[in-house]
């Protein structure tokens, strides 16, 4: 069935679909009066609340007195899956989530997946650079590369409400790779600047590759180094994080498909 927007022609705004989403979470998830059980009321998931948000926990509280931004909302949601993962809540918050995100009347720019909230780009690029790649890392136990990926696309995220989010997106892909290249080279002990012409030749990649991770490392030294007053990080767009971000899942996809981190060659 058509939305009811839809339905009734009425105008909405991606604002006014994310305030909708912040409230049907919080009654539908976090609201302990519409769960047999009283979920929100217990005390591990109002504590797994409180921590994932960075609050102090109080025990008179309900979960959602820790809540004041939409990205508290979703470290909530995720802290919370985290606190019960493998269990009937878990498998709750899952199906709620879904449901939710399904019910907006507008692309929200994000979508829930395996316990955590990733932003959504060219749905395209998406499937082939983020999610089989993820995929196929987390079956391989590869966190070393997973996790800090996994930053990166967050970072995005929450860089709608936070642009400095951005330079550490920048920080997080650039250190998936560098685990990759560490993965790939077996030299745990160099950093990716060391790595890279091995990291090249290891996937068989040309001399112009060779050429453009050179400048995929300079660039991003100049964001992963500790702010100062002397030397401040750029200033960098969405646009621009968002291609490097796509930029550092290719050359994971490249590693993987090569066969050089997994001497399989499989498909991710």
């Amino acid at each position: 069935m058509p939305h009811f927007n839809e339905r009734f022609d009425i105008a909405t705004t991606l604002d006014d679909e994310v305030e909708v989403f912040i409230n049907r979470v919080l009654n539908d998830v976090f609201d302990h009066e519409h769960y047999v059980g009283h979920f929100a009321s217990n005390f591990a998931a109002r504590r797994a609340v409180a921590s994932a948000v960075g609050k102090r926990y109080v025990n008179r509280h309900n979960a959602g007195d820790y809540i004041e931004s939409f990205h508290d909302l979703m470290r909530a949601v995720e802290g919370v899956h985290a606190r019960f993962a493998d269990t009937d809540e878990s498998v709750r918050i899952d199906r709620e989530v879904g449901r939710i995100i399904g019910l907006a009347a507008t692309d929200l720019g994000f979508v829930w997946r395996d316990g955590a909230f990733y932003p959504t780009g060219a749905a395209e690029l998406d499937d082939a650079l983020v999610n089989r790649p993820l995929r196929w890392l987390a079956d391989r136990g590869l966190d070393r590369i997973r996790t800090p990926y996994e930053k990166a696309l967050r970072h995005l995220l929450e860089a709608d409400g936070d642009p400095g989010r951005l330079a550490d997106a920048l920080t997080d892909a650039y250190e998936a790779l560098e685990a990759l290249s560490k993965a790939v080279t077996g030299r745990d002990h160099k950093d990716l600047s060391s790595n890279r012409e091995i990291l090249v030749a290891a996937v068989g990649a040309s001399d112009e590759l060779k050429r453009i991770l050179k400048e995929y490392v300079d660039y991003a030294n100049r964001f992963r180094h500790a702010e100062s007053d002397a030397k401040p990080r750029p200033a960098v767009g969405r646009a621009e994080a968002e291609y490097f971000v796509y930029a550092t899942g290719a050359f994971v996809r490249l590693a993987i498909e090569s066969g050089a981190l997994s001497g399989e060659g499989a498909q991710p």
